[in-house]
């Protein structure tokens, strides 16, 4: 059974078992079918009925996950074959399968159940189907394949293959249009679950599967070989939003280790579970957990904690080079960046540096605007008042340093200025015109419309 709670709307998603055959009563509704069909069955927090949808066609039809967007929409990812209607009112969507086998359907239903869109992928599955949407509504499935993969999108086809069991992640955007497709070499064959997938906060994806040999992680701009220590070994990835890699983690031992499950912790914590065989290390980093199996195939529960990457940087501009010391010193749109999200930092720390290398504490900046095309970048604002302290002449800098939630820093970054007695009335420019282009010596000059700038305070 997949239950989906959408917090936002208080109300339960569900798929008991993914079909049904002959009769159902889903609580106030009762479906019949000839062949498998995949219903949906939406519930109030309180268990009270809402609607339930069919689909289905002539042959057998499952449903594998579901998400739900942060509209509302519902996504569903499942199996086909023959003909199957994908539209539950009285219109009609169909979709066929290819070279007669059980094909792959991604469905798309709004908050009230009625059809958006579907799309097929034709390949012959060896392990169930995963799918996660992120903030922006894109949609992500990850899986393992054997031989041939194809998935359409619009008027293109594309296609993955392999020699044997090969895993596969993509992307399609909100309208169901394909954005990136990879594939993962040699995920172990005999990994009956999958790969497993999830998104954070942050929209960082995270998959793992158990692999044997070497696997290839050529994805993006990113390129990592893991090789198993035994039969086969559990990995954990994290790419961006654009399919690149970003970090792979690796969990192992002398004999045989499945994954069966991954889940995300509101704080980062990654929740991996499965089967090991003989001895494993669950300590993906520089030191060892091991643990040993008494006999056969054992159950394993790890939490790994969240990376708290250190916040890659800071830096920023002044408005000036040099400044009164009744003048405000500003920083506009200063800059930002958090490998984990610019949600996990938790304030910059500003020091004033006198010329003899005397440091003192300065406010904290705590308000960041996030950058529209990557969560991990951002932006700030500061002002300082000089007046408010005890300045002479002199040589300056500002030192800044970022700090996440969990207490982790940047290194400084430093912007040196000037402190000085700069006349009041400091012209910038002086302009003016003649009353006249040529002069007898009887004439008299004059100056007209003559103006002085001054450099701004």
């Amino acid at each position: 059974m997949f239950i989906l709670r959408d917090y936002s709307k208080i109300q339960l998603i569900s798929i008991p078992e993914g079909k049904f055959n002959g009769t159902i009563d889903t609580g106030n509704e009762i479906l019949s079918s000839d062949s498998y069909d995949i219903f949906i069955s939406k519930l109030d927090l309180h268990g009270n009925f809402l609607w339930t949808k069919q689909m289905g066609g002539n042959a057998g039809d499952s449903g594998e996950d579901i998400s739900v967007d942060s509209q509302g929409n519902i996504i569903v990812i499942g199996d086909f074959s023959g003909t199957a209607d994908f539209d539950p009112s009285a219109n009609t969507y169909q979709l066929t399968s290819k070279n007669s086998r059980i094909n792959q359907f991604i469905l798309k239903l709004n908050e009230q159940g009625n059809f958006r869109w579907a799309r097929q992928v034709s390949t012959i599955m060896t392990t169930p189907l995963n799918i996660a949407v992120d903030s922006h509504g894109d949609i992500y499935s990850a899986g393992g394949f054997f031989q041939s993969f194809e998935i359409a999108s619009g008027n293109e086809t594309y296609n993955l293959s392999s020699q044997g069991a090969n895993g596969y992640i993509w992307k399609l955007n909100a309208s169901g249009q394909l954005e990136w497709i990879q594939q993962i070499d040699n995920v172990f064959e005999n990994s009956l679950p999958g790969i497993k997938i999830e998104i954070d906060n942050e929209d960082t994806l995270y998959i793992a599967s158990s692999f044997d040999e070497t696997i290839d992680f050529n994805l993006g701009t990113g390129a990592y070989n893991l090789t198993s220590y035994g039969q086969s070994d559990t990995f954990l990835g994290m790419l961006d939003r654009q399919g690149n890699l970003q970090e792979v983690k690796q969990i192992g031992g002398n004999d045989s280790d499945i994954l069966t499950s991954l889940a995300l912790g509101n704080r980062g914590e990654v929740y991996l579970i499965g089967g090991f065989k003989n001895t494993t290390d669950f300590d993906p980093g520089d030191d060892t957990f091991t643990l040993t199996s008494p006999d056969g195939m054992s159950i394993f529960v790890t939490k790994l904690q969240p990376a708290n990457n250190t916040p890659i940087s800071v830096d920023f501009n002044l408005n000036k080079t040099a400044y009164r010391v009744s003048q405000t010193l500003t920083i506009t749109s200063g800059n930002v960046s958090d490998r984990d999200g610019i949600s996990d930092l938790s304030h910059i720390d500003f020091y004033l540096r006198y010329g003899d290398g005397t440091l003192i504490d300065l406010s904290d900046v705590t308000d960041f605007t996030p950058s529209n095309s990557d969560n991990r970048q951002g932006f700030f604002n500061y002002n300082l008042d000089l007046s408010a302290l005890v300045l002479t002449e002199g040589n300056y800098s500002l030192w800044a340093t970022i700090y996440d939630r969990n207490g982790m820093a940047s290194e400084v970054f430093e912007q040196n200025f000037i402190i000085g007695e700069i006349p009041n009335f400091d012209p910038a420019a002086l302009s003016f015109a003649l009353n006249a282009d040529s002069y007898l010596d009887t004439d008299t000059l004059s100056l007209d419309s003559g103006e002085v700038k001054e450099f701004e305070d």
